[in-house]
């Protein structure tokens, strides 16, 4: 499935450009959104898309669930994604994702990383002094993989939430608080307790490679 090129729109009250009301179990499959733009107006409790906290988004067997050159504007929440994620041997990725938003831009409530599994937030800029990239409370990292790479927040907070029993974080050239996060300390102070640091000029398959 790829939805390019378009805006989606929301006007309701606590509406979504995108709603996602049931299951989405993806077996060697894609979904692919590129060039588009998501817009909600209906306030604090609208979101750009929004998957339901009782519906399970799985990918499995080498499937990508992808977001890329992306404009997010939202009166509430960003990019949803429910409360029963599982990414395993596929990837999940958002690149070139800009937004203005009234809190994360990616929100995830709970689910797994897990082996072979791999989030790529790339190129991600969220405005607004109380935003951030992504929040992953009851999210797990075991087994998977997880790369940040030049992403950038307004406020001081890049990536909070997430639980890591095993896997890497990688992390490059991201800023927070109008400054470039160096050190495994900057990324501690933005949220992210353990990291891999890659400097700016440098470079890494973890970063780029599944």
């Amino acid at each position: 499935l790829r939805v390019s090129n378009t805006v989606l729109r929301s006007l309701q009250v606590g509406g979504s450009a995108v709603y996602v009301g049931g299951d989405v179990d993806l077996l060697s499959s894609a979904v692919v959104l590129d060039g588009v733009s998501l817009e909600a107006s209906g306030g604090p409790t609208a979101s750009a898309m929004h998957v339901a906290s009782s519906s399970r988004l799985r990918l499995r067997r080498h499937s990508v669930f992808s977001v890329t050159n992306v404009s997010v504007v939202s009166s509430g929440g960003g990019l949803v994604l429910g409360e029963r994620l599982a990414v395993f041997e596929s990837v999940l990725r958002f690149v070139g994702v800009e937004g203005s938003v009234a809190s994360s831009l990616v929100r995830c409530g709970g689910g797994m990383i897990g082996p072979g599994g791999w989030l790529d937030l790339r190129d991600v800029w969220a405005v607004g002094e109380a935003s951030s990239v992504a929040s992953l409370s009851g999210v797990t990292l075991s087994g998977g993989a997880v790369s940040i790479a030049r992403c950038a927040v307004t406020g001081a907070t890049l990536v909070s939430g997430m639980a890591i029993t095993s896997g890497v974080v990688s992390v490059q050239c991201n800023r927070a608080g109008g400054r470039v996060l160096q050190s495994s300390g900057d990324y501690r102070m933005a949220g992210l307790p353990s990291v891999s640091v890659v400097p700016c000029d440098g470079c890494a398959a973890a970063l780029a490679c599944f």
